[in-house]
């Protein structure tokens, strides 16, 4: 459970606000989105609730079917709620963890451990700005359209997926106000090429401030071009494999261009959310 603590010098005392808990949550729902993705949703505590857009958490996922997942899963926040306090995920199951995730019935406990990282950050004077990611790369941007709808910033959302039934978040992303546009592998229009004319578009048209993205390395190198001939910043969420999500085992550590030099950061202390120029495959 979360514990308040109060940190006292010689000289003054000082009222000290953790900004990370490890809380036992209970499960609300945890359904099927459709034939890929499910949505747990958590009643938390008010510091869970609080985690910004590209934050994420450790769950200790439960056994299932003989199997026990012995480290924690990272998992991006794909909304969150003060009141009452709640915090949701969308997962996809894929292993022992997230078979562990999909056993998950309401009023069940989960032990979470967060909110970790860095998130996203947006500049107020922005007007407008592009979102574009692919498969579980949504879950992680879908809280970023209802940041920047509350700082009155226009969103267009370039989603990618395999089939259209799999574009999750689109509803989301359209009750903040943002233009959706789906891109898919069936319809044959996923492909950078086509995700670049989009772009120009939004670019030459309604015009851009910045680029957003998490999920897939092909767009990332788009839009690093088009943020490089355009001189527009870029954030990106990565996605690594995770141990401890506090930056002590270093099993996350990916390299990035930082100023023509190669630097090794660990993206669950450093980020996960980085400057877009500074990303590496």
């Amino acid at each position: 459970m979360l514990q308040n603590l109060t940190l006292t010098n010689h000289d003054a005392q000082e009222d000290w606000r953790p900004t990370v808990s490890t809380e036992t949550a209970v499960v609300l729902s945890n359904k099927a989105v459709n034939g890929e993705y499910r949505r747990l949703v958590m009643s938390c505590s008010a510091l869970a609730a609080s985690a910004e857009p590209g934050q994420f958490f450790q769950l200790l996922c439960p056994e299932s079917a003989g199997e026990k997942p012995f480290l924690r899963r990272p998992m991006s926040v794909y909304g969150m709620r003060k009141a009452p306090p709640e915090v949701e995920f969308l997962y996809k199951v894929t292993g022992a963890g997230t078979r562990g995730l999909e056993t998950l019935v309401q009023g069940d406990p989960l032990d979470i451990f967060g909110p970790l990282g860095v998130g996203f950050k947006l500049d107020l004077s922005w007007r407008s700005i592009a979102l574009v990611g692919r498969g579980a790369g949504l879950a992680t941007l879908a809280p970023l359209a209802s940041m920047a709808a509350q700082a009155g910033i226009h969103v267009t959302a370039i989603l990618s997926a395999r089939r259209p039934d799999l574009l999750v978040s689109a509803d989301l992303f359209r009750n903040c106000g943002a233009d959706v546009v789906g891109v898919t592998d069936s319809e044959a229009t996923s492909g950078p090429a086509n995700v670049e004319k989009i772009l120009r578009g939004l670019i030459a048209g309604r015009g851009c401030d910045a680029f957003f993205t998490c999920g897939s390395s092909r767009l990332m190198r788009v839009l690093q071009r088009l943020a490089a001939e355009f001189g527009l910043v870029g954030q990106i969420a990565m996605e690594q494999q995770m141990a401890c999500g506090i930056g002590l085992c270093h099993c996350c550590v990916r390299d990035f261009n930082m100023n023509g030099d190669i630097v090794s950061r660990r993206v669950c202390w450093d980020g996960p959310v980085f400057d877009l120029a500074e990303a590496m495959p």
